[in-house]
């Protein structure tokens, strides 16, 4: 892979993962509204779905992955971060 193709792919997760924090943020702190929010609380329940998906980043480790692919893996493993 480019090194420039590379500090793209990075930029571009640091923006997405800046917009989807806001994102997140907003919907983590309104959960307690809702049945499940209140059963599980509003942390908790985001982390019971976010910290198993973090596996998706051994995705990044196969060799010989196109890079749209790549990309696409390592910026949602930058969001879940």
């Amino acid at each position: 892979m480019n090194i420039s193709i590379a500090q793209g792919i990075i930029g571009t997760s640091a923006i997405i993962s800046a917009i989807s924090a806001l994102m997140f943020g907003v919907f983590d702190d309104n959960l307690y509204r809702y049945r499940i929010g209140r059963r599980f609380g509003r942390r908790h329940l985001m982390l019971m779905l976010i910290a198993p998906s973090l596996l998706i980043g051994v995705l990044l480790w196969i060799p010989g992955s196109p890079v749209p692919l790549y990309a696409c893996v390592y910026v949602l493993w930058v969001v879940l971060a």
